[in-house]
């Protein structure tokens, strides 16, 4: 082809390499990946779905449910202790139920015994809450607990666990009962990792049930070894209610290698008091037109800042079962038996 006008011929070869110069180009390569022993603070570059739906199997929903007896007392009969025949004097009985979801992960099943891990704050129930008169030490109320339920979710015959040990400090509790029935019962057996070993900017998953949904999600730590005993750190990962006791897992030299380095336990937030009609009252579409007359109630409501996680590290987990060795050996659980036979050092 000859181009008889060299300016058209010009202006086509100009148009070609603009064209030319903003192709893409995409290499189909590798990342460079360094095995260096530490965590990793990338993206996974490898799939890892079969990996964390295998971890997911021993993670559980639990909800905890307290049965409390309330008592009311008229300031002019002066009550100032509880007694039984304190208690005859009340002029008002009534009955109520706490509740309480979260996370909790089967960490023990051997033998005839099985072991969930989660947090204390879950499972805690106060014995006996008492409210008094404004400035006076004299009883306004009283409320007893009756009975409290644990179930979990997805173990046979999942009610009526038991709490074996607690630390309220640490926010940790471990659950459990003789098993009754047979079946397979996953227990979580990756390796335990250390909490200590984190830096800044570790990648993180963090698995558990907010709101009762099973869910993955992921986060990046903050303020690693924020306390020098017991090497806790901040995560930036979203955290809804129910995500307590939720396992937070970090990558070691890239999937699968797995490493549990602790437990969400909770989230900053906010308090506020807020005036509230009874549990008991049901709204219809009606309502919205009519002022309001029933009785009203304070209550306290939180407002979550979402993104600022507390945790539980491993070193504190393995302390509070070492430090419970007896406990556990006289309610039938053997320490070396933990995470599926990983021995739990002193």
């Amino acid at each position: 082809m000859i181009f008889r006008e060299p300016r058209k011929c010009f202006l086509l070869i100009a148009v070609l390499l603009f064209f030319a110069g903003c192709t893409k180009v995409v290499y189909d390569s590798e990342p460079i990946f360094i095995r260096d022993g530490k965590y990793d603070s990338e993206f996974p570059h490898r799939h890892g779905a079969k990996q964390l739906e295998d971890i997911l199997e021993s993670v559980k929903m639990i909800n905890s449910i307290a049965y409390y007896s309330g008592y009311n007392f008229s300031e002019s009969d002066r009550i100032t202790e509880i007694t039984d025949e304190t208690m005859k004097k009340a002029t008002h009985i009534f009955y109520f139920n706490e509740t309480a979801a979260g996370t909790a992960t089967i960490i023990y099943n051997y033998k005839d015994h099985l072991a969930l891990l989660t947090c204390e704050h879950i499972v805690f129930f106060p014995d006996t809450v008492v409210a008094y008169y404004h400035n006076s030490n004299r009883i306004r109320s009283v409320a007893v607990l009756r009975r409290q339920s644990n179930y979990v979710n997805g173990i046979p015959d999942g009610s009526d666990l038991e709490i074996i040990i607690s630390d309220k400090q640490q926010d940790l509790a471990l659950i459990g009962r003789k098993k009754e029935m047979g079946g397979y019962i996953p227990v979580f057996s990756y390796p335990l990792g250390e909490a200590k070993k984190l830096e800044w900017g570790s990648f993180v998953y963090l698995l558990g049930y907010p709101k009762g949904n099973k869910m993955i999600t992921r986060g990046i730590v903050s303020s690693p070894n924020r306390n020098k005993e017991d090497h806790s750190f901040l995560v930036d990962a979203l955290f809804n209610k129910g995500f307590s006791g939720g396992l937070i897992l970090a990558v070691k030299d890239g999937v699968p290698n797995f490493e549990l380095v602790g437990i969400a336990k909770s989230v900053s937030a906010d308090y506020d008091m807020i005036l509230t009609p009874s549990r008991n009252y049901s709204k219809s579409d009606l309502d919205s037109y009519l002022p309001y007359t029933g009785d009203v109630y304070a209550m306290e409501k939180s407002m979550i800042s979402y993104g600022i996680t507390n945790t539980t590290s491993i070193e504190s987990i393995q302390r509070f079962l070492a430090g419970n060795r007896f406990i556990l050996e006289e309610a039938g659980y053997e320490l070396n038996y933990f995470f599926k036979n990983i021995l739990i050092h002193n």
